[in-house]
């Protein structure tokens, strides 16, 4: 399947093999810029991905150099960070499943992240000159859009390649965020309880922090 989003929101979804369009559905509240389009397709729904580099940097901005991971066991080119809008949309029918676009800023969709887990993730390198070099973690929940995780602060060597892995244990109900090392950054824990009722994540319009 081939996805098309366009100026305004309109995404449509072709079925290459059937010769014809499989889902189109008008997205609310496109970002003012698309130049990337990922799709992540996860039980009963497609999260939807689309951005582009910020345009206007604030002045704050210009502090903090941010970078993609090193991916350098996949093919292509490493995406670069985005600021976007992220949507959940019905595999059947089109509906939008949260009640509005999580949004992402200045931040790259992890390609190499097992497709079968509840949770996306979104990671950065940052360099600033008081911090030194920093990985950024942002895990969303795919069934809400809301944030399991944001962390900014986890210090990396310089010299070192920054990369991190997602591993789910289904006997546990946990999943392990492992550096490129294999060192255990966090672990996060599913109780089971029910969903809190706020939001999808809504990035924070400050400098990285």
């Amino acid at each position: 399947r081939v996805a098309i989003i366009e100026p305004d929101g309109t995404f449509t979804l072709i079925d290459i093999a059937a010769g014809e369009v499989a889902l189109r559905v008008a997205l609310p509240t496109p970002p003012a810029r698309i130049e990337h389009l990922q799709v992540v397709p996860w039980e009963d729904r497609y999260l939807v991905f689309a951005g582009a580099p910020d345009a206007v940097h604030a002045a704050e901005d210009d502090a903090v150099d941010v970078q993609p991971l090193h991916e350098l066991m996949l093919a292509g080119e490493a995406v670069p960070p985005l600021s976007g809008s992220l949507w959940a949309v019905a595999r059947r029918g089109g509906g939008l499943l949260w009640p509005a676009a999580a949004t992402i800023r200045r931040h790259c969709l992890h390609a190499a992240q097992p497709s079968g887990l509840p949770v996306l993730l979104f990671c950065r390198r940052m360099h600033e000159e008081e911090r030194g070099h920093t990985l950024s973690l942002l895990v969303l929940d795919k069934r809400s859009g809301q944030a399991v995780l944001e962390e900014d602060g986890i210090r990396i060597p310089p010299d070192e390649l920054a990369g991190c892995e997602l591993v789910g244990s289904p006997q546990d109900h946990t999943i392990m965020v492992r550096d490129a090392a294999g060192r255990r950054l966090v672990t996060l824990l599913f109780t089971g309880e029910p969903l809190s009722q706020s939001e999808p994540f809504q990035a924070a319009r400050a400098a990285p922090r």
